[in-house]
């Protein structure tokens, strides 16, 4: 173990945690997500032999991450037009034993410290030197066995993300070894770990942008543009959006997830069971995802509190702090928002995907079951109206996909934050620090509240203003008449009323507005200087700028997450409704589709003496409205068919206008009641 010295506890904590805890628990952790990978992979290839996951709907874009065999690997060198995307593409053995020697020079570095460092009477981390040649041997073993994946370049992913840990682990521990008590020739070997990992990171993150497939073998797009691990990361490939427009080449690989050959797979379920259920089925994992993303910002959030308070104690402090410190602590807080901005910006992608997912699978489901209806249908019986589909289309699902988008608010981002937020103000104020954040707590359904409301009055807003354009527009389609009749006052009295009643309802909307904005920006001032007053005039505890800033900082921090999950907690109502609609609208679409034309399967196509007729309205209200039509559709019939249609040849059916050829045609479609006889179908 670390043996701390007096005043270093911080850094033996640091070395505890970088260079024990992190290196183990993340190869741990890599070993079960393998083990899962491999275990499923083996069920894929006892399910099935060829899985044609891409149909002619979804595209002729190539699937990347397949097999390809040597012989086509090989064929890239000669086809490839740039030799450095050939050198990395192909995986040259040169890197790959580059890679190795790197790994098995850390490893040999371990083993050294270990046994040459009681000898010379070195006080060396025996932990960290243990848990440095477990976590290098077992970086070279994934790397020895990356080419038995079915996905090679998944696990390439991989290893480059276990490298980006073991580098930042690296960074945090070497520093204070080499400033504190290494001497020369140790801290000169010290120093080349960092410069070999970031050897293998950068050969990991270049190597991420080619990825051998049908596009790299074949060259029909360019292969210079394809995403790699850090354009997906920080989300640069759409910087090329801003200047040119985005062709299909750039476009092949950003959501495969939201295609029609991935969506038609899905789409088509049962709602035997509640909607919600199935729709948290098909974006279960982008929810997990999101949720991991989500709790690492959460975890980032208050990171910059934590160094502020530590760089503020040791300017407080009567010691010198020390250079390699301080140097340490202000570029953590650049390293703390870079990742906390990466992870922020992926969470939000992988919510735009969420988005896309859901929207099309609620309306490709609802335009599928539409299609499937009868033509006519029984009004007194129905609640599928044209207003219904458009209102479910146009605003039921995307409120929905607006949901599942900002969904990890509140089951990962708000909880998680809480949790972090009291361990943080406890580690700075003690239980100031607590006080200040139930005061922000229970001001919290305060805003939720003031955000319902201005919801409410934004609603009434856009029905006046409905009403008052579609009044204005009448009046004005009508003037000859108004001026006719001098009509003139009382059109202006009406006009002037509608526009009164708009403005009302916009000041309503102005205020609970005014209410929701100045609420989110005073809760943060509100909850510190309630934190402050606690602290110096109930626990009588001197205010020091070590405790004050870093308050102010949590509390400022917290503000925009807050203001956001209360916008999603007002939003989930809304939701909730809406899945309630869609259901019900899938349910009735279910109980038409299940009403059709019963029809025999068999081998053959036609007709065996059926009687068929235009379904009517049983409203009797809506008959007296139009008898003609009525009449005619229920004195229109096909009578006694016998035919049969040759499966696979041409059929030919011809006759004179309103002889019944299109109705012969929908009603194998099974749109027309059969009154008698039989109707077959392959």
């Amino acid at each position: 173990m670390l043996q701390c010295r007096q005043g270093g506890h911080a850094i033996c904590l640091l070395h505890v945690i970088c260079g024990i805890v992190i290196p183990l628990v993340a190869s741990v952790l890599s070993a079960a997500l393998l083990a899962v990978q491999l275990y499923r992979q083996r069920l894929k290839r006892l399910k099935a032999t060829d899985d044609e996951r891409r149909p002619l709907l979804a595209g002729s874009y190539p699937v990347y991450g397949t097999a390809v065999d040597e012989e086509s690997i090989r064929n890239v060198d000669a086809s490839c037009p740039s030799p450095w995307l050939r050198f990395l593409a192909v995986g040259n053995d040169q890197l790959r034993r580059l890679e190795k020697g790197v790994l098995m020079a850390d490893i040999a570095l371990g083993i050294a410290l270990v046994v040459f460092a009681a000898r010379l009477g070195l006080h060396i981390p025996m932990g960290s030197s243990l848990a440095m040649i477990s976590s290098s041997s077992y970086l070279l073993c994934l790397l020895v066995i990356s080419t038995r994946f079915d996905k090679p370049w998944t696990m390439q992913y991989h290893l480059g993300v276990l490298f980006l840990a073991q580098y930042l682990c690296i960074l945090a521990t070497t520093h204070s070894v080499i400033f504190d008590f290494a001497p020369k020739p140790l801290a000169i070997a010290l120093s080349l770990r960092p410069i070999g990992y970031t050897l293998l990171l950068l050969r990991h993150v270049r190597s991420g942008i080619i990825r051998i497939g049908p596009a790299l073998l074949d060259f029909e797009a360019d292969i210079s543009k394809p995403a790699g691990l850090v354009s997906r990361l920080t989300l640069s490939w759409i910087q090329n959006g801003g200047e040119t427009r985005l062709d299909s080449p750039e476009l092949q690989d950003i959501l495969t997830s939201a295609s029609s050959g991935d969506l038609s797979a899905c789409k088509n379920v049962s709602h035997s069971s509640s909607l919600l259920p199935t729709l948290l089925r098909h974006v279960g994992s982008d929810l997990l995802r999101q949720g991991a993303w989500a709790a690492l910002a959460s975890l980032l959030l208050f990171a910059p509190a934590l160094i502020l308070r530590a760089i503020l104690i040791g300017i407080e402090s009567s010691e010198a702090i020390q250079t390699h410190m301080a140097w340490f602590l202000v570029s953590s807080l650049l390293i703390s928002g870079l990742i906390s901005g990466i992870a922020n910006a992926q969470c939000q992608w992988t919510g735009s995907k969420i988005y896309a997912r859901l929207n099309g699978l609620i309306t490709s489901d609802i335009y599928e079951r539409m299609l499937q209806l009868p033509l006519i249908a029984d009004a007194s019986k129905t609640i599928l109206t044209n207003g219904t589909i458009l209102s479910n289309i146009n605003v039921d699902a995307p409120v929905i996909s607006e949901m599942g988008a900002h969904l990890h608010l509140l089951w990962i981002t708000m909880p998680t934050q809480l949790v972090f937020a009291i361990c943080a103000l406890y580690s700075i104020s003690g239980i100031s620090g607590i006080f200040g954040l139930a005061v922000y707590i229970v001001f919290l359904p305060a805003l939720v509240f003031f955000l319902k409301e201005h919801a409410a009055a934004e609603q009434k807003t856009l029905a006046a203003t409905r009403t008052r354009t579609e009044s204005t527009a009448d009046f004005l389609s009508a003037i000859r008449a108004i001026k006719y009749f001098a009509w003139e006052k009382c059109i202006q009295t009406q006009l002037s009323g509608l526009r009164e009643e708009e403005l009302c309802k916009k000041k309503s909307r102005i205020l609970w507005g005014s209410a929701f904005s100045t609420a989110c920006c005073s809760m943060p001032l509100i909850a510190t200087a309630s934190s402050f007053l606690f602290q110096s005039v109930v626990l009588h505890t001197t205010l020091r700028s070590s405790t004050a800033f870093p308050v102010i900082v949590v509390f400022a921090a917290l503000r925009l997450p807050m203001e956001r999950a209360a916008q999603v907690m007002a939003l989930a109502s809304q939701a909730h409704i809406s899945v309630k609609r869609i259901d019900e609208t899938l349910r009735e679409q279910e109980k038409e589709v299940g009403q059709r034309l019963p029809c025999i399967n068999s081998g053959k196509l036609g007709f065996e003496g059926a009687t068929l007729r235009w379904p009517t309205d049983g409203d009797p209200s809506r008959r007296e409205h139009w008898p003609m039509i009525e009449a005619m559709l229920s004195a229109f019939r096909l009578g006694d068919l016998n035919i049969e249609f040759l499966i696979g040849k041409i059929n030919v059916v011809f006759g004179h206008p309103g002889c019944g050829k299109s109705s012969l045609l929908l009603a194998l479609l099974g749109e027309m009641e059969i009154v008698g006889g039989s109707v077959f179908i392959p």
